[in-house]
């Protein structure tokens, strides 16, 4: 769990803290901040655990090019329009990777298992075992369902109530955005009930063997008994 909360930390929390607490002038010095702690820890992890967090890096990634696009616009409409297009091409990629068998919650299921400790072994046996390949295509279309519809929501409105009225429909987003998260806490809840590891399955940085038990085999012994 500590090393999950150190992901989280790292990948999701330092990005949005930073850029909340960013301003202009020191964009870039935040930029080479965060950039220095996602490439150390990730060298770190790869090195002690043998495991890189993709979603992870993805996150980081894509939140700061979210940023540093949305920084230059000068107007909330525009910032309204500019997060619709993006709702959209999420939605999209999402899609496209489930074509080709690239699954984007499979992808963050397996990081998370292997920051808490399981092997590549035990957790692409419990997916193939439990059948959560079906299940995450489900939720992985749900989440692509919602950011379509919040995003069509968000084109009725700029087409029909321009930039003087065009939160008249943020109600409506909230709302639908609230019966997703529902539904998908739900589907979360109720495939993760269904999975099971084996008693053994975490990686261990020791060996299984004890250099002291009576059941190794001394070689010079064996050696000294045969001469």
């Amino acid at each position: 769990m500590k090393k999950l909360l150190l992901d989280l930390g790292v990948y999701i929390g330092a990005p949005i803290l930073l850029f909340n607490l960013a301003k202009d002038t020191y964009i870039t010095y935040f930029i080479i901040v965060l950039a220095a702690l996602g490439g150390f820890y990730s060298v770190s992890t790869k090195r002690k655990e043998e495991r890189i967090n993709i979603s992870g890096i993805i996150f980081m990634i894509l939140y700061v090019s979210m940023f540093l696009f949305r920084k230059d616009i000068d107007s909330e409409y525009k910032v309204y329009i500019y997060d619709t297009y993006f709702l959209i091409s999420g939605a999209l990629a999402i899609l496209l990777l489930n074509i080709f068998g690239k699954n984007l919650v499979t992808r963050v299921y397996v990081d998370i298992s292997r920051a808490r400790g399981y092997n590549n072994l035990s957790i692409w046996s419990s997916i193939r075992k439990n059948h959560l390949d079906i299940s995450f295509n489900k939720l992985s279309t749900i989440v692509a369902t919602q950011l379509l519809v919040i995003s069509f929501i968000k084109v009725y409105s700029i087409s029909n109530y321009g930039a003087s009225n065009y939160t008249s429909t943020q109600d409506l987003e909230v709302l639908v955005c609230m019966l997703f998260i529902i539904l998908e806490i739900y589907m979360i809840s109720k495939t993760m009930s269904n999975i099971k590891y084996k008693p053994n399955n975490k990686s261990k940085s020791k060996s299984k063997y004890n250099l002291n038990d009576r059941r190794v085999i001394n070689l010079s012994q064996y050696k000294n008994t045969n001469k």
